[in-house]
């Protein structure tokens, strides 16, 4: 078996947690807490702005929109529309 040399680590930094910039913090991205009797939009709303979560939203107001406008609309449709240019002649 091969030896390894041993890693120089003089030159690494380090740094403390509480300064360092993270792409995910509480208030931003973590959700709220579900309870009972909630609405469908307020469980929405407390869903996590991560993990496709901004995705489901968009569908649910795609499908308000459509139901507003006295369209018919199906889950499929309304998630197709929203990534598939369907305007073909």
């Amino acid at each position: 078996m091969k030896k390894y040399a041993p890693i120089d680590l003089s030159q690494v930094k380090t740094y403390g947690i509480r300064t360092r910039s993270n792409k995910v913090n509480v208030r931003d991205h973590f959700g709220k807490p579900v309870r009972a009797g909630m609405s469908c939009a307020e469980l929405l709303d407390a869903l996590p702005c991560l993990l496709g979560a901004d995705s489901l939203r968009s569908v649910a107001d795609r499908v308000v929109a459509a139901r507003q406008k006295a369209v018919r609309s199906s889950w499929p449709w309304a998630v197709m529309s929203s990534s598939v240019d369907c305007s073909r002649p």
